[in-house]
């Protein structure tokens, strides 16, 4: 007796390179392989992309398939670039969304299917259109769908947040699952010699205690999230896009990658020190800027050397009457609560939050983006 996957509905946010739709093949193949005139489309974000996937994917699970005289095969009857038919009936076929919205209709319009993977659903150019043409196909409940994306926000990234949180509520008819790069066992860069981990370990920076603290990752995780950042620009920029490539969470997944992540400037020479706090007026919004700074850090950790740094500050400014009303400042506060401090902060006086980009400030963000109810807002 062979299983046979049925009513599998999966959206899933990853970091890229997981290796997610390399699986997803294999079950689409195993399908075709074992059971009669199975359909099964695969849809990415582009034709090159769609048939790389035929290519790279299918045909090389098919190519390579053991030669045992026990494991009865079908043959094929078509195998182009674009579609691998089998003689049992059963076909995988690649396309791609349509870079229109009437070609989007088009493709999704008629279709009926046995498996479908819709890959990089956000980089679809008008994946809602599609959607609603591939309603019909999806009806029955045996059908196999599988989303997968990295966040891609110019396009149809909105669109695919929306699939994914509506497979988090208790109805809904998805399964939404995330894929964190620390979850991978292929991103780690192993060290050489003992003295190479010491030098990593002496040279650990703040970013990268929290991420530690945070999601337990080994030296060797670390060693590679380092090489990665560099890799990709190093400093800011290229901790930007290795938050935005390979999110640890999936609000960083959507938040840093679509165009609603806020980093700004701090005006660091602003320093007017209040006597007195104000209290807050009602209905007013206020500007909070916060200037994040060493502080003290966590005791025993490599770059602890029980040394005092700069102070960080949270200033609160009025734009009515263009006046401070609210300074709070710490020598010995941890780096790792000021995301506590802004939103407590915030709490008491609601308004536009501003954090000074750098290495410390963006370790403020991604904590603060784990507290519920916060909205990023990225400005150029």
């Amino acid at each position: 007796m062979i299983y046979r996957f049925q009513g599998i509905r999966e959206v899933n946010l990853k970091a890229r390179q997981f290796g997610l739709s390399t699986l997803i093949c294999a079950i689409l193949m195993f399908d075709s392989i074992f059971f009669k005139n199975t359909k099964s489309y695969i849809f990415c974000q582009d034709a090159p992309k769609s048939k790389e996937m035929l290519r790279d994917k299918i045909k090389f699970y098919w190519e390579n398939m053991p030669q045992d005289p026990l494991l009865v095969l079908p043959k094929t009857t078509v195998y182009n670039e674009s579609t691998v038919k089998f003689s049992t009936g059963s076909q995988i076929q690649c396309h791609t969304p349509g870079s229109s919205e009437g070609s989007a209709r088009k493709a999704g319009r008629s279709i009926t299917l046995r498996n479908g993977l819709l890959s990089e659903v956000a980089e679809w150019i008008d994946a809602e259109t599609l959607w609603q043409g591939l309603g019909p196909a999806l009806q029955d409940q045996s059908t196999n769908v599988f989303l997968e994306s990295s966040p891609y926000p110019k396009k149809s990234g909105p669109f695919f947040r929306s699939l994914y949180e509506e497979g988090k509520t208790e109805n809904g008819i998805w399964n939404s699952r995330f894929w964190a790069w620390w979850m991978f066992d292929s991103y780690q860069m192993p060290f050489e010699s003992n003295e190479e981990r010491k030098a990593f370990q002496e040279s650990i920076t703040d970013i990268e205690l929290v991420e530690r603290e945070l999601y337990d990752l080994t030296d060797e995780q670390l060693n590679w999230r380092r090489y990665m950042v560099s890799f990709l620009g190093g400093g800011t920029k290229g901790e930007r896009r290795f938050r935005a490539d390979f999110p640890a969470n999936e609000k960083e997944g959507f938040e840093i990658s679509s165009d609603n992540l806020f980093f700004c400037e701090a005006d660091r020479e602003i320093r007017l020190v209040l006597a007195e706090p104000q209290e807050p007026v009602a209905d007013r919004m206020y500007v909070i800027v916060a200037d994040p700074a060493k502080g003290k850090l966590k005791s025993g950790m490599p770059s602890d050397d029980k040394k005092l740094g700069d102070k960080m500050v949270i200033h609160v400014w009025d734009p009515v009457t263009r006046s401070q009303v609210f300074r709070w400042s710490s020598q010995t506060y941890s780096i790792r609560k000021l995301h506590r401090k802004i939103y407590e902060v915030f709490c008491k006086y609601p308004g536009l939050v501003l954090i000074e980009e750098n290495g410390l400030g963006q370790t403020v963000v991604a904590l603060a983006r784990l507290i519920k109810d916060l909205y990023f807002q990225k400005m150029m």
